[in-house]
């Protein structure tokens, strides 16, 4: 069996390639982040040709529809049905997904597979970088080129976990922060976990400055950068939004949220390190 098992925070997804070769591009793609725990939910993966050249979109979520047996995306990109067993899937892919930047597009699905293990748990896909300087977790987030992989980047002295994709984990006693194997613009991401400090909203800015934000403010921006809680057998619709209002309020009501304005540079830190 050509399988790969990959560690999302408490969860373990073990992904069945058709081919060795396959496996083996994926291993590479991952940095070799794996695992060898008994997975959580297992996916089957064939690949089709890619054909006539499609449109990749740039969300799984929001072009995901019903079809006979479980779902379509990405205009008939992937199809996914559910197996005999619990917890198992198999996927059609377009081959498409698997070239270059689409890459990042196809994670979408393991998004997927995630929360389809989590369900209503107290476990959150948030859109961030994340990074450990002395035993202590940072979540750095904002709207896309808000500088999360600039962070990550100017970061690389210390313990950067991911700059695309971290768990908050409210299970604990004390919030954790957790990365995950997937992949943004910085490569040089090491497993990691440690409590969460804070959580900082990020702002280029003239000069370095960090201001605590609290209420509807924090929860909205932050709702923004959750991964919606969206299983594989489930679908996009207003509760999803809703949702992610409520892990936003919870979130933010166990840890500290503040706005960082930064300069390019790795100055920032000195201030951070004053909380």
């Amino acid at each position: 069996m050509n399988r790969l098992i990959l560690a999302i925070g408490p969860v373990t997804a073990a992904l069945d390639f058709e081919t060795a070769g396959l496996r083996r591009k994926f291993f590479r793609y991952f940095k070799g982040q794996v695992s060898l725990v008994e997975p959580d939910i297992t996916i089957g993966i064939s690949f089709a040709d890619a054909g006539d050249k499609k449109e990749v979109p740039n969300s799984l979520f929001l072009t995901k529809i019903p079809a006979e047996k479980g779902f379509v995306t990405g205009d008939g990109l992937l199809e996914g049905f559910p197996g005999e067993e619990t917890n198992h899937w198999n996927f059609r892919v377009n081959s498409l997904l698997i070239q270059g930047d689409y890459k990042r597009v196809f994670e979408q699905i393991l998004y997927q597979a995630f929360y389809s293990v989590t369900g209503k748990r107290n476990l959150h896909l948030i859109h961030s970088s994340g990074v450990i300087w002395g035993n202590k977790g940072f979540l750095f987030f904002g709207p896309s080129e808000a500088g999360k992989s600039t962070v990550a980047s100017l970061s690389r002295r210390y313990h950067v976990i991911n700059d695309e994709i971290n768990i908050v984990d409210l299970e604990q006693p004390v919030p954790q922060l957790t990365g995950t194997p997937f992949n943004g613009l910085f490569r040089g991401k090491k497993r990691g976990q440690a409590p969460l400090k804070g959580i900082f909203l990020l702002n280029k800015a003239p000069c370095h400055n960090v201001t605590l934000i609290e209420g509807s403010e924090a929860v909205r921006n932050l709702s923004k950068e959750i991964i919606p809680p969206v299983g594989l057998s489930d679908f996009i619709d207003a509760g999803t939004y809703a949702e992610m209002l409520d892990r936003a309020t919870e979130i933010c009501s166990r840890v500290p949220v503040y706005r960082l304005d930064f300069l390019p540079d790795k100055g920032f830190w000195e201030i951070l390190k004053k909380l």
